[in-house]
């Protein structure tokens, strides 16, 4: 009864470890994608490159890969929640954001959203 319990809590735990671990992942990739001012739908093409690459090079990984979300949806959320995190001076939000979340706005009203 107790090795099945124990059984039970080690997948509970090693399921937490790797969701955890896909969204610091996120995270990670959708900042790379703000820095270089790329557009968020990237993060789909990046997660199928990064999957391509598993299937090659370590292909027990690629389930793992997989849950890793990249939607722009998900990458604008990773992008919005990491600038409320990250203590980024003004002209860092608006180097990652204004070219190309709202390209078609002026830089003021961009430091007006940015709160600058």
């Amino acid at each position: 009864m107790k090795r099945g319990l124990k059984s039970q809590q080690s997948s509970f735990t090693k399921l937490k470890t790797e969701q955890e671990a896909a969204t610091r992942a996120s995270f990670r990739v959708a900042l790379e994608i703000a820095k270089r001012g790329k557009p968020f739908t990237n993060g789909e093409i990046i997660k199928e490159c990064i999957i391509a690459v598993a299937e090659e090079m370590c292909p027990e990984k690629v389930h793992l890969l997989k849950t890793v979300s990249m939607s722009a949806n998900t990458v604008a959320r990773r992008v919005e929640t990491s600038l409320k995190i990250y203590p980024l001076n003004c002209s860092t939000k608006m180097d990652m954001l204004s070219g190309f979340l709202w390209p078609w706005m002026s830089q003021r009203m961009c430091q007006i959203l940015l709160r600058c």
